[in-house]
């Protein structure tokens, strides 16, 4: 079974980083995972405020493209998005069960555009958003999450 998700009100919208659940991370409260995920692309701290105060994940995401990168990102950005998933999964009991009833169903983010978080139109897409997933689903099965 594969379980498609992409917009945060579809069905399984909650798997999607612009679900509104919000998060606590080291004292900061970020209204979702993309605001979280978006403003540790920077070091500048007036590019990280902007970010976690944006209206909207979309306007997170739109800010976190114009931000100066952090010198490590491509090589931590995977570990960023696990990091919010954890975190996620940790703080929202409606996301780990959605999470937990999924089974062992293939998560795909189902991004017509994204060609590394998502499967793109075409199908080949590298997933990562939804292997990501999968990997804090079997977390929470092992029970160390």
């Amino acid at each position: 079974m594969i379980i498609r998700f992409w917009n945060a009100k579809d069905t399984y919208g909650i798997f999607s980083n612009f679900a509104e659940t919000p998060l606590v991370i080291d004292g900061t409260r970020y209204p979702t995972a993309e605001h979280f995920f978006q403003a540790q692309k920077t070091k500048d701290s007036q590019e990280w405020s902007d970010i976690v105060r944006a209206p909207t994940p979309l306007d997170a995401k739109r800010l976190g493209r114009k931000v100066h990168l952090r010198d490590d990102w491509e090589v931590n950005k995977c570990s960023v998005m696990l990091w919010a998933l954890r975190e996620k999964a940790t703080q929202c009991p409606e996301f780990r069960q959605a999470l937990i009833d999924s089974g062992d169903a293939e998560l795909q983010e189902n991004s017509p555009f994204d060609f590394f978080w998502g499967t793109r139109r075409d199908g080949a897409g590298r997933n990562m958003l939804g292997e990501l997933l999968m990997d804090v689903r079997q977390m929470i099965k092992d029970g160390v999450l």
